[in-house]
């Protein structure tokens, strides 16, 4: 999911991963991102409540246009939910 939206907050990927797949348990859900951060697949922000891709290879292989539209439709979401978040989400996405 983060391979897709670029950034996300943990709040939110659990929401994500809830909405998506149904219950699904925390610690499981902060394991596999502390893995992921330790192998480099992702990477966090200084206070440890954003992640971001960081490499250049697609965990998910998809069209440009998907990946444009993904995105849009996350960033609309954080501009009506969650403004203050969606400057720190670009600055570490970038």
């Amino acid at each position: 999911m983060i391979d897709l939206v670029g950034a996300t907050t943990e709040s939110d990927l659990r929401h994500a991963v809830t909405e998506s797949f149904g219950p699904y348990d925390v610690s499981t859900i902060r394991l596999q991102l502390s893995i992921l951060v330790a192998t480099r697949r992702i990477a966090r922000n200084d206070d440890g409540d954003i992640f971001a891709r960081s490499r250049n290879a697609a965990f998910v292989e998809s069209s440009s246009q998907e990946r444009v539209s993904v995105k849009a439709t996350w960033r609309r979401a954080f501009e009506t939910h969650d403004p203050s978040a969606l400057a720190e989400l670009t600055k570490v996405s970038e």
